[in-house]
């Protein structure tokens, strides 16, 4: 029961951590270019002051105007 256990937890692990590392490493330019470059450039840049100033702006200024 323990080997069979430890031995499927290990497959799916090993074969999770396999199948995005080859996805990481193959889409390494698509994906954390693309997850990086919008996430980055939004929060840091024009995302980073808009939603964070947008954000808390009307949120504590919507129930605290009205």
């Amino acid at each position: 029961l323990p080997i069979p256990k430890q031995d499927g937890s290990k497959h799916s692990p090993s074969d999770a951590l396999k199948i995005p590392s080859k996805d990481i490493p193959g889409s390494d330019s698509s994906t954390p270019k693309p997850s990086s470059v919008p996430a980055v450039p939004i929060q840091k840049g024009d995302g980073g002051h808009s939603p964070s100033n947008q954000l808390p702006i009307p949120g504590k200024g919507t129930p605290s105007g009205p």
